[in-house]
């Protein structure tokens, strides 16, 4: 049973180091967005997003996304933008 155990952690640990890569893009679509007029201020609302919690800063969506990088890959680009 242990030997099962260590051989199916092994291989998932070689799978996941394996097809870590990520080459891509995460797309918000400005049609997504809710503004919501509350008092004398607007809310921007995004579906499956949170919100910043710094107190007197605005409230903002936020998404927050996690990648698996292996040890032995160096990040070569990272691109933000956004639209107008």
């Amino acid at each position: 049973m242990k030997r099962v155990l260590i051989v199916t952690i092994l291989s998932l640990i070689f799978f996941t180091s394996l097809f870590a890569d990520y080459n891509g893009s995460t797309l918000t679509n400005s049609k997504e967005l809710d503004i919501v007029k509350i008092d004398s201020y607007d809310l921007i609302q995004l579906p499956s997003s949170m919100f910043t919690e710094e107190i007197g800063a605005p409230r903002l969506p936020v998404i927050i996304q996690s990648f698996v990088i292996p040890n032995d890959v160096d990040i070569s680009n990272i691109v933000v933008t956004s639209f107008k």
